[in-house]
């Protein structure tokens, strides 16, 4: 066998380790926020225009200034211009707790949404923001599809979809799954994740991967609260008028408190 029958050899081999690897179920699944204050961040969000800041009066807007360069905004209810940060990503949301800012800055490649669409958040930064100064005094990144929820006391919490069982090397190993989680990063020890809720799943719930249709059909909401949050997941249909009908399929509740170590 020659060198040019290796290479050949070599390449259909690299496709098909790649292929077991493949998960089919992607993207069945999207991501919605609602606050105390009924505001809502979902996948088709204008982050291009002022969008409120939970918490507080204050608005965050994002700018494309030129190929992956991206600037956020921050302006007063009036509209004023307070702060410029040219780190940035293509979405940026923010959060005012406790007399503190905070943005997550997020990478996604969704096509069919603009963001929040499962399996399609491939980077995120949180920063914490000194509004007096406008100087980011925390910058911590996190890892694929790790899904910024909210802070309370110091922690940082996250959704992940967790991650099925996969076959390579021809079936020859085979790793197990993870399963769906809440988990907190804590501002003092980020490296470390601290689990709070685990699904029954990994990587979709059980309606939405058995059902053909699901794709774009099925949302995850997470109503954030001052106690805790509420994981719902739901699914919509369209009536008669095209009008979008939502049926909750169950939900669960977590509280921050009863964690505390």
């Amino acid at each position: 066998m020659n060198k040019c029958q290796l290479k050949i050899v070599f390449l259909i081999l690299t496709v098909l380790l790649f292929l077991t690897g493949c998960n089919p179920d992607s993207g069945n699944l999207s991501y919605e926020i609602e606050y105390i204050s009924g505001n809502m961040i979902t996948g088709y969000t204008d982050f291009t225009k002022p969008t409120p800041i939970e918490g507080s009066e204050l608005q965050l807007y994002t700018e494309h200034i030129s190929g992956k360069d991206y600037a956020m905004y921050l302006q007063d209810a009036g509209g004023e211009l307070l702060y410029t940060f040219n780190e940035a990503r293509p979405l940026n949301r923010g959060q005012f707790v406790n007399g503190e800012l905070w943005i997550c800055a997020e990478g996604w490649t969704s096509v069919h949404q603009k963001q929040f669409l499962d399996t399609k958040l491939k980077e995120s930064t949180v920063y914490q923001i000194d509004i007096d100064s406008g100087e980011i005094t925390l910058e911590e990144n996190v890892g694929e599809n790790e899904f910024f929820l909210t802070i309370n006391d110091g922690r940082c919490y996250f959704y992940h979809r967790g991650k099925g069982s996969e076959e390579k090397l021809f079936g020859l190993v085979t790793t197990p799954s993870k399963n769906a989680e809440i988990y907190y990063r804590d501002i003092t020890d980020w490296g470390q994740r601290h689990a709070v809720y685990t699904f029954d799943y990994a990587e979709l719930p059980q309606e939405a991967a058995e059902d053909p249709r699901s794709a774009g059909r099925y949302i995850m909401r997470f109503n954030i609260g001052e106690e805790g949050l509420k994981a719902i997941l739901m699914n919509f249909d369209y009536d008669n008028n095209g009008k979008p009908v939502y049926d909750s399929l169950w939900s669960v509740d977590i509280s921050y408190l009863i964690y505390e170590e």
